[in-house]
């Protein structure tokens, strides 16, 4: 499983000089290959929250299969993206 098994080169170029967030998922890879090809990259703490501003702050939950859920809380509000989440391969901690 690499870098290319997750996001596309070509949507990468579009996103140049931009932070990109990442789950902590077990091993690094995608940060390793992403970092490897001049990517500002920071890897979200599991579980816990990371403000990004005063309204905005989210939470990424990586699972065992290298996916995961990010959470989005804006001013109270709850977004929930599940989009790379299968909820057949979540292991309990």
């Amino acid at each position: 499983m690499g870098i290319r098994n997750h996001l596309s080169p070509r949507s990468l170029e579009l996103l140049t000089g931009k932070e990109i967030l990442l789950p902590d998922h077990f091993g690094g890879i995608i940060r390793k290959g992403l970092s490897e090809r001049g990517f500002k990259v920071r890897v979200l703490k599991d579980c816990e929250w990371t403000a990004l501003s005063d309204r905005v702050r989210i939470m990424s939950i990586a699972d065992y299969n290298q996916d995961g859920i990010l959470l989005v809380d804006i001013n109270g509000r709850l977004i929930a993206d599940l989009n790379d989440a299968d909820d057949q391969v979540w292991v309990p901690s």
